[in-house]
């Protein structure tokens, strides 16, 4: 079949491993329900449902990102912990916030 020669090429091609492979057969099937590539027409009723269920599973996965939870890394207390400022790194500059000049003091 031509769309297992074609998942096949990508995924030799792109790295995504079996996967992607299953994502592409999964797509081709929503596409293959939905439509046909006898014309124009068929097509584009075929591809409008497998683009959106692409874009569900795209937007599922970026709302599991998003859950998971940011834990500092080990080095960056360590260099917090080492740096006489607390909070800036070494070899980087740490500005102090200025003061306003008092009444006092010459220009």
């Amino acid at each position: 079949m031509f769309v297992t020669r074609v998942a096949g090429l990508i995924t030799d091609k792109v790295g995504g491993g079996r996967l992607m492979a299953l994502g592409i057969a999964a797509l081709s099937t929503v596409f293959v329900t939905y439509g046909s590539t006898e014309g124009p027409q068929q097509f584009v009723d075929g591809l409008h449902p497998a683009v959106w269920v692409g874009v569900a599973v795209v937007f599922f996965g970026a709302l599991c990102a998003l859950c998971i939870p940011r834990r500092p890394r080990p080095a960056d207390e360590q260099a917090r912990a080492r740096t006489p400022g607390g909070g800036t790194p070494p070899g980087f500059l740490h500005l102090r916030p200025l003061s306003p000049p008092s009444p006092l003091s010459p220009r």
